[in-house]
């Protein structure tokens, strides 16, 4: 049988769609091969056993720099390789798929072929090579591979982890291969209870898993939200017939003592009143008020397991401070609501509001606008240093994604973000959310002081320490020399 390309039913729009795309593979290549010397400092770094992964991956990213996608429909409309998995040898993949062409090219018009692509640096991978060394690296980080699959299996470790030996025991069966033990969560003493469990779970199954510890790592995330609002609508629970099926229920709280930044009850509302006015009310009271349209409405007081008051009512209240409650046991005494919580606290938000990220700690949060008329809500952020590059028009998300914005103004002590990513009726921004800022040079360490006290047990007990939040080689490094620093000259976890 004949090769393709000496098929002359085929060989006139082969021939010439491989003279079109030669020019452009021949270009990667060219720019692939500047590699070496392109990243001669870096490389420099680098310890030559590893070398030529590290070109690759360098040549690998180059590639993708570029939008291939034409190329490889047309490569694969011809039969040839698409590069599709060239990741194990980037520049021989392109070599073998030119050097195919030039064979074509030459064949058909009896021109002699062109010299191979000369190597400008030894260190290129081959991808069979490649193929074998990833599988290498990947058995030494993670444990050897289970006869019937090549992925590893990582879980996450649970609280009850560290007290329930048959739920380690279960998950070894199932076929965990790494444990991951959050060191944002827990304590040193539940991991460690967490890996004498696995110990001993290993010892009873056979099996062999690796652990793996997480650094919590700088938290980029949404500050605290008082419970405090200025107006607050409580209203009963109703069926489709709009039948109240059960009153609204709202707690009474003495001024003292009371923290306006934490709910006021897992899920009730609260008015706050003055301490001596509430000691004057008792259950069975009827309290009347009118709310802030004016509507007229009653509570009943009855009290809860532990004595507190509650007040119940069968209409929608909108209450806000300065609301006043009568006694109908005593009409004489009026009682001022200093403060209304909020059992949920959180920011709500709609696509087009403007949001002011506050970074002073004094500035928390505010359900509605702020000192500006045209901030719709304000919350403060955790880490305000994360924000120290950040531009107008950089992009900002909170929450994995369910709010995002563009940066829209940067001011002493405040960013302003407009909305553009939530639901229409508004989304609901609470405390300890993540921010993300994606295209912001985030310069802080990736580690934080918490990470630095955990890492002596981490070196002691685990195989493997995940670093979080790496924006700069800088980051791996130093948790190198923390960690040779710790123990200079021991073997230490792998980190990555």
């Amino acid at each position: 049988m004949k090769p393709p390309y000496e098929d002359s039913r085929l060989r006139p729009w082969r021939i010439q769609k491989m003279r079109e795309l030669l020019p452009a593979l021949q270009e990667m290549v060219a720019e692939m091969q500047l590699v070496p010397d392109r990243f001669e400092a870096r490389l420099k770094r680098v310890h030559p056993e590893n070398r030529e992964s590290a070109v690759n991956l360098l040549q690998y990213l180059v590639l993708r720099q570029h939008d291939l996608r034409g190329i490889q429909r047309e490569l694969a409309g011809l039969g040839l390789s698409s590069l599709g998995r060239a990741e194990a040898g980037v520049m021989e993949s392109f070599r073998a798929v030119i050097r195919l062409i030039n064979t074509a090219l030459a064949a058909t018009d009896g021109s002699p072929q062109p010299a191979d692509i000369p190597n400008s640096d030894p260190a290129f991978l081959q991808p069979p090579c490649g193929s074998t060394r990833l599988a290498e690296n990947t058995a030494q980080l993670l444990g050897p591979p289970q006869p019937h699959r090549n992925t590893r299996i990582m879980v996450t470790m649970p609280p009850e982890a560290a007290h329930d030996l048959a739920l380690l025991t279960s998950l070894l069966e199932s076929g965990m291969d790494v444990a991951r033990i959050n060191c944002a969560h827990d304590q040193p003493e539940d991991w460690l209870r967490m890996t004498q469990n696995l110990t001993e779970a290993s010892r009873k199954t056979g099996k062999s898993c690796r652990v793996m510890t997480d650094l919590a790592g700088p938290k980029i995330r949404t500050a605290e939200v008082p419970a405090e609002v200025p107006v607050l609508k409580i209203r009963p629970e109703r069926d489709a017939l709009g039948r109240v099926t059960l009153p609204a229920r709202i707690r009474l709280l003495p001024a003292s003592g009371t923290d306006t930044h934490t709910d006021s009850d897992e899920s009730h509302p609260a008015l706050v009143l003055d301490d001596d006015a509430l000691r004057s009310l008792k259950p069975g009271d009827t309290l009347h008020l009118r709310d802030t349209r004016g509507a007229r409405r009653k509570l009943l007081l009855v009290p809860d397991q532990e004595g507190s008051l509650f007040g119940l009512s069968h209409k929608t209240i909108y209450a806000a401070p300065g609301m006043r409650l009568t006694s109908e046991r005593n009409d004489q005494l009026a009682i001022p609501v200093k403060a209304v919580l909020n059992p949920d606290p959180a920011v709500v938000v709609k696509p087009g509001d403007l949001l002011e990220i506050a970074l002073h700690p004094q500035k928390s949060a505010s359900a509605s606008a702020s000192a500006s008329a045209s901030v719709t809500a304000r919350i403060g952020c955790s880490l305000p240093e994360a924000f120290r590059n950040a531009l107008p028009g950089a992009p900002v998300w909170f929450d994995d994604g369910k709010i995002g914005g563009i940066i829209e103004e940067i001011s002493e002590g405040k960013v302003l973000v407009r909305i553009r990513q939530a639901r229409p009726t508004g989304t609901k921004l609470r405390a300890d959310k993540g921010i993300n800022l994606p295209q912001t040079a985030i310069q802080v360490s990736a580690l934080t002081e918490k990470d630095l006290a955990d890492l002596p047990w981490i070196q002691r007990h685990a195989d493997l320490v995940a670093l979080s939040f790496v924006n700069q080689a800088e980051d791996v490094q130093h948790l190198m020399d923390v960690m040779e620093a710790s123990a200079p000259g021991a073997e230490h976890p792998p980190s990555f």
